[in-house]
C-alpha cells in the first residue's frame, strides 16, 4: 500500500510540475501574479514547495489543492483591492517566514 501511495505521490508531483512554473493566463498562480515569474519571492516559495511540501503526502495534497483553486482567485484579485491587499500581505508573510 505504501508503494501505491508513493507511486501516486510521484505521479501527483509530476502532474503538478507540468507547466506550473510557466506564467500564462491558464496557469497563473498568486505569487507569480503578485511578484512576477522570475522574482526572488517566487523562487523562495518554489523552493519551499519542492523541498518542504513535495516530500510529504500532506504537502503534495496541499500543493495540489492550491494549484486547483488559485487560478480562480487570480481574476478576483485583479478586480478587487479588497481581495488583492490581504493576499499580498499573506504571500509576503509566507515569503518572509520561508526566507528566514
Amino acid at each position: 500500500m505504501a508503494e501505491d501511495e508513493e507511486r501516486d505521490g510521484e505521479s501527483m508531483v509530476e502532474r503538478m510540475k507540468k507547466g506550473m512554473d510557466a506564467y500564462d493566463g491558464g496557469k497563473c498562480f498568486i505569487a507569480t501574479e503578485i511578484y512576477g515569474a522570475d522574482s526572488r519571492e517566487v523562487a523562495v516559495l518554489r523552493r519551499v514547495r519542492d523541498r518542504v511540501l513535495f516530500p510529504s503526502m500532506l504537502g503534495r495534497r496541499f500543493v495540489d489543492l492550491y494549484y486547483r483553486i488559485s487560478p480562480a482567485i487570480i481574476p478576483r484579485m485583479r478586480r478587487s483591492t479588497f481581495v488583492r491587499i490581504p493576499l499580498r500581505a499573506l504571500v509576503a508573510s509566507c515569503v518572509f517566514l520561508a526566507d528566514r
